[in-house]
C-alpha cells in the first residue's frame, strides 16, 4: 500500500527548482552507521550527539533554505559506534515560512511552523493541512521499492517545497537525494556534488576552547580545510541540541 499527499508543482520552488533536469545525488546512513556521502566514498562515523548531514548553509553569502542533521546514539554501551536515531529537517515552504520537522523511531514525523501550526503524521495517510508544498509517501517494503540496500521495512519518503527527498525508515537508515542545482552550495557529512573532499565544517579549532557545547569535538584545522580523517571531518559537522537528552553525547562531550 502506498499513501501520498502531493506537492503542488505550479508553486515556486528555490534553489532545487524541478526545471533543472539533472538527476539528483543521494547521500545515505544505516547500519552503525555507515555514511556515504554524494560524492564521497562510505566512511564510518562513531560517537554520538547531532551533526550536519546536509545544508546549504555554508557560503555565508546568501539565506540557507535547509538543514538535515541526524542525532546519532551508540548502539551498544561497549562500543563507540552508533546509529542515526531521530533526523532534523529546518527547512522553507514556498511562502518563505520557516519549518522545523523531526523524524523519530517507529516513523513518528512532526511537521511545525514558525508561526506554530504543529502537524504529527505516524505511519498512515495523513493530509498535512498548512503544508501544501510538502510531500508525504509511504511504503510497505523499502527493499521491494529501493533495493538490497534497504531492508523490507516500512519507509517515509517526504520531498520538501525545494524538491529534496528524505527517506527514512524509522529505526537507523536514512537517504537525502538532492536536485543538481544545489551543487556548489553544499556542506555537511554527505558533502559536495561531485567532489570527494572531505572539507571541514563550522565545528573547526576555534572552538576547542568552548566552555559550552562540545570543545572536545572541535577539529585541529580550519573551517573549508580539507582533511583525510573521518571522524575528524564527521566532529567538525557538530552542532548542539541533544545533550541534554542524550547521556553518551553529554559523557563525550564532558
Amino acid at each position: 500500500m502506498v499513501s501520498r499527499h502531493s506537492i503542488n508543482p505550479t508553486e515556486p520552488i528555490y534553489k532545487g527548482s524541478k526545471m533543472n533536469r539533472a538527476p539528483p545525488s543521494v547521500c545515505s546512513c544505516w547500519g552503525d552507521p555507515h555514511c556515504e556521502g554524494f560524492s564521497i566514498s562510505e566512511i564510518l562515523v562513531r560517537g554520538s550527539c547531532r551533526y550536519v548531514l546536509a545544508s546549504d548553509d555554508c557560503a555565508k553569502n546568501e539565506a540557507p533554505t535547509f538543514k538535515i542533521s541526524g542525532s546519532f546514539h551508540t548502539a551498544k554501551p561497549t562500543t563507540t559506534r552508533s546509529y542515526v536515531r531521530t533526523v532534523h529537517v529546518d527547512f522553507k515552504l514556498a511562502s518563505g515560512t520557516g519549518v522545523t520537522a523531526t523524524f523519530k523511531q517507529g516513523l513518528d514525523l512532526s511537521f511545525v511552523t514558525e508561526n506554530s501550526v504543529d502537524v504529527s503524521v505516524t505511519d498512515s495517510m495523513t493530509n498535512l493541512p498548512g503544508f501544501p508544498d510538502v510531500s508525504v509517501m509511504f511504503h510497505d517494503n523499502a527493499k521491494a521499492e529501493f533495493g538490497d540496500k534497504w531492508d523490507e521495512v516500512r519507509v517515509a519518503v517526504i520531498t520538501l517545497p525545494n524538491g529534496i527527498k528524505i527517506s527514512w525508515d524509522g529505526i537507523k537508515q536514512v537517504e537525502i537525494s538532492m536536485p543538481d542545482s544545489f551543487k556548489g552550495s553544499l556542506c555537511g557529512i554527505c558533502g559536495e556534488i561531485g567532489s570527494s573532499d572531505m572539507v571541514i565544517g563550522g565545528h573547526d579549532m576555534t572552538h576547542q576552547d568552548d566552555n559550552v557545547g562540545c570543545a572536545s569535538k572541535a577539529a585541529t584545522m580550519t573551517v573549508g580545510s580539507i582533511t583525510t580523517d573521518e571522524q575528524e571531518y564527521a566532529n567538525s559537522y557538530y552542532i548542539a541540541g541533544d545533550e541534554d537528552l542524550n547521556e553518551e553525547c553529554r559523557e563525550e562531550c564532558g
